[in-house]
């Protein structure tokens, strides 16, 4: 994402573990994992520089990949989500509901089969105000292709046709996957209902007004 320069992986704080026998050597070839040494620490306050709990990096190339633990906490009452239920948390500290990580849904990633939260798009708003809008600096969201691309004169004007309307109806519906599918379904009649009821409200008066010029024209 162009909002991004790095990949960020997630995993369970107690998963951590696993990864520290194979600590500062190379997992793969050109492939280093480096584990922090105090990734166990699980303190938050603002601006601490030490939140990233282990990394995977390429020596060819110095790109690397963050890995960060969660946590299971109670969220403080000036939380997003209050201090209601146990929320999943790491350093950063990003909250997260657990109804909106799991269960994992299998997907892929860059060709590679992979797992991603449950809703994926709850957690990309909270942490990339961005993400909501089909634009970023040189690059826009291709809806068909599903995928963030360099914008062009071709793709820029695409973009610019795309109702507003439509784009909050889509990004709506898809920041509501956490709700029922009746809900879901009733909303989706109550805005179709709406939408033939302006069109209707349209048609007659655009009828009435050739109705009013036939008569002035007699």
């Amino acid at each position: 994402m162009p909002f991004d320069d790095d990949i960020d992986i997630q995993m369970k704080a107690s998963e951590l573990v696993r990864l520290v026998p194979f600590n500062m050597t190379m997992i793969a070839p050109f492939i280093l994992l480096d584990v922090n040494p105090h990734f166990h620490d699980r303190t938050t306050y603002p601006g601490n520089p030490n939140v990233i709990d282990a990394r995977v990096i390429d020596t060819r190339t110095g790109y690397f990949m963050d890995i960060t633990g969660l946590a299971p906490v109670h969220p403080s009452p000036q939380g997003p989500f209050g201090s209601s239920a146990v929320v999943w948390q790491c350093k950063s500290p990003w909250q997260y509901r657990a109804a909106d990580l799991f269960p994992l849904v299998p997907t892929h990633f860059e060709g590679f089969a992979t797992f991603r939260p449950r809703n994926y798009h709850g957690a990309l708003v909270q942490e990339y105000p961005a993400y909501r809008v089909p634009s970023f600096r040189s690059y826009v969201f291709d809806f068909a292709e599903r995928a963030w691309v360099l914008a062009s004169s071709s793709n820029l004007s695409q973009l610019n046709r795309i109702p507003p309307l439509s784009f909050l109806l889509w990004s709506f519906w898809v920041e509501a996957s956490a709700l029922s599918m009746l809900l879901k379904l009733s909303i989706g009649f109550l805005l179709i209902l709406l939408l033939a009821m302006l069109a209707l409200l349209v048609a007659l008066s655009r009828t009435s007004t050739r109705i009013a010029k036939a008569a002035r024209n007699k």
